[in-house]
């Protein structure tokens, strides 16, 4: 089955969080970790991870916490998972880097992995915090309209 990792998951709600969080005013990993319902370890993990990635920017001291730097609400989620994880492929040749296969060179699967790995690529490409900010639930019972 393909499912993107928990961390990718975790990541978008973090950054979704912070997209959403008032302007100018930092969240601290455990103000994110409750909003997002997530255990505050793997909060900051992937707080640093961010940081690290310059996607998001910390301050220390009692009114610190972290911070969405510009733009970020353009995020799509094929460049979250690719921020957190590295580049998403269906499978381990669409990343000849790391492709270990002894029959890739005489693959006949390969075109059809790549025409999936492609449309995954756009169907996630398409998908930005800003969108998904947009469509959240207006209502308690988390209907949405998509």
């Amino acid at each position: 089955m393909l499912r993107l990792p928990k961390s990718v998951d975790y990541g978008v709600l973090i950054l979704l969080t912070l997209f959403e969080a008032e302007p100018d005013t930092p969240l601290s990993a455990q103000q994110i970790a409750e909003t997002c319902g997530l255990p505050h370890q793997q909060v900051a993990k992937l707080l640093k991870i961010l940081q690290r990635r310059d996607i998001v920017s910390s301050t220390r001291g009692p009114r610190g916490g972290y911070a969405l730097k510009e733009d970020a609400g353009n995020l799509n989620l094929a460049q979250i998972h690719e921020l957190i994880e590295g580049p998403l492929t269906v499978t381990e040749c669409m990343n000849p880097e790391d492709c270990q296969c002894r029959a890739l060179s005489s693959c006949r699967l390969r075109p059809y992995m790549e025409a999936v790995d492609r449309a995954l690529q756009q169907a996630l490409a398409g998908i930005t915090l800003a969108a998904i900010s947009e469509s959240r639930p207006v209502f308690a019972g988390w209907s949405l309209a998509v």
